[in-house]
């Protein structure tokens, strides 16, 4: 008889309590999962299955288990909620988060983020910030061993995919023409602030802005780059030198995922073939000794300036 006290789903022990055990053999975990309505139990002979990865056989009396990424529909491994490059996506953007946040901050940055899905049209973008709600509460729980958006992040994140779902705006034409001012628009939505106050993507660009503010190097974020007329282009910072549309570039590589990597260097191409001054900031030289990065950014800066527009701006101070 004790061979029948396990858990059907994954063979551990069954919950008990006072000697009694769960009628639904379920283990403790998973006992926890059922409450918070992370699986569910089915009336076809009781089988216990995820409510997001299980699909019934019509006609039948058993149930095809299967696992299927949250957030892309991709199949996955038993068990798993995202497949590997929803996954790798995910680890990528909890690399930019602040560990030492609050749990308040991270709770703002996961509803605020939870909004702004809501209203996007572009249902790529929808994804890819799904990843991103899925990051900020896998870091809230790693940081201030706080459960509160890791349990019901999957919920949302299902709830999100299916409403988008439903509503392609590529099939709908009135949209359609409006769709790039609209994804501009999005771009502009973020979660990080630098001390001169503009809003950026991770604390690591956070860090960069802060170092160009500090060493009074006039800059702007996110402009367009009217000089590429191939795709829509914006820069992580522009730095004006001969007018406000004729200076440096400088772009952060911050992310590995091969979609993140494939449109940077798509941009970096378009950048070199109009031949246009550009400073590349891979993922880790901000991370090391930031007197010697500073330095060298700024060196850097200069010597572009020189080589394409002569020298420096007038706005740069001299140094007596």
């Amino acid at each position: 008889m004790a061979e029948e006290f396990v858990c059907p789903i994954c063979g551990e022990p069954t919950s008990s309590y006072m000697g009694k055990y769960r009628k639904d053999r379920l283990c403790r975990k998973h006992a926890n999962d059922l409450k918070n309505g992370l699986i569910k139990i089915t009336d076809i002979n009781r089988n216990v299955v995820d409510n997001r990865e299980a699909t019934a056989v019509h006609g039948e009396t058993d149930i095809a288990a299967q696992s299927f990424c949250v957030v892309c529909g991709m199949r996955t491994k038993n068990g798993y909620k995202q497949c590997a490059d929803c996954y790798q996506e995910t680890k990528e953007y909890m690399g930019g988060l602040d560990r030492n946040s609050t749990i308040s901050e991270f709770r703002q940055y996961y509803f605020n983020l939870k909004d702004y899905i809501f209203r996007m049209k572009d249902f790529e973008r929808v994804k890819t910030n799904c990843n991103k709600l899925i990051a900020i509460a896998i870091a809230d729980n790693s940081s201030n061993d706080d459960n509160a958006l890791l349990e019901r992040v999957y919920r949302d994140v299902q709830d999100l995919i299916e409403k988008k779902q439903k509503h392609d705006i590529e099939n709908a034409p009135k949209e359609r023409d409006t769709l790039r001012d609209d994804k501009n628009k999005e771009r502009e939505v973020h979660f990080f602030y630098s001390t001169d106050g503009h809003a950026l993507d991770s604390d690591m660009e956070v860090k960069i802005d802060d170092i160009l503010y500090a060493s009074e190097i006039f800059h702007c974020c996110h402009k367009p780059v009217i000089d590429i007329t191939e795709k829509s282009v914006r820069s992580d910072w522009f730095i004006p030198i001969d007018s406000i549309n004729k200076g440096i570039y400088i772009e952060y590589n911050g992310m590995d995922t091969p979609k993140y990597k494939k449109n940077k260097e798509e941009n970096i191409t378009l950048y070199r073939q109009h031949k246009l001054p550009l400073i590349i900031i891979e993922k880790d030289e901000p991370k090391n000794d930031t007197q010697t990065f500073t330095a060298n950014l700024i060196k850097e800066i200069q010597k572009l300036a020189k080589e394409y527009f002569g020298g420096m701006p007038k706005w740069e101070k001299e140094k007596s």
